[in-house]
């Protein structure tokens, strides 16, 4: 099943002994980059439920989400960007989680130009 940008899917990252192995990921690449190759791989920027806050760290609240809202997961990591194929993500439990709304995926998508990548 193809995903999009600005889907949340939960990915497994494949970390040994590591008690939480499946994460959700923001889609941030485009169908472009997504459809290259044999398999379709996506690039994501991953969420959590760590209290920490830092310049690196994005709120995200239920009304910046379309569909099914897993409050659990409320931060993410502007840092934390991942490429993964269709295969790492998870199977074996509900692995589309929702979709960033268009205005807020381009407030994260700035503020990960900005604080990760600063182009100044």
């Amino acid at each position: 099943m193809p995903f999009q940008q600005r889907d949340i899917v939960k990915v497994k990252l494949g970390i040994p002994n590591v008690e939480e192995d499946v994460h959700p990921f923001l889609i941030i690449s485009c169908e472009l980059a997504n459809s290259r190759g044999n398999e379709r791989s996506y690039t994501g920027v991953m969420m959590t439920h760590s209290p920490n806050k830092d310049r690196f760290t994005l709120q995200v609240t239920a009304d910046m989400v379309e569909g099914h809202w897993d409050e659990k997961w409320v931060q993410i990591r502007l840092h934390l960007i991942v490429t993964f194929t269709e295969s790492n993500i998870s199977r074996d439990i509900t692995h589309y989680v929702g979709r960033i709304k268009k205005i807020d995926f381009k407030n994260i998508v700035d503020q990960i130009r900005d604080f990760v990548f600063n182009p100044d």
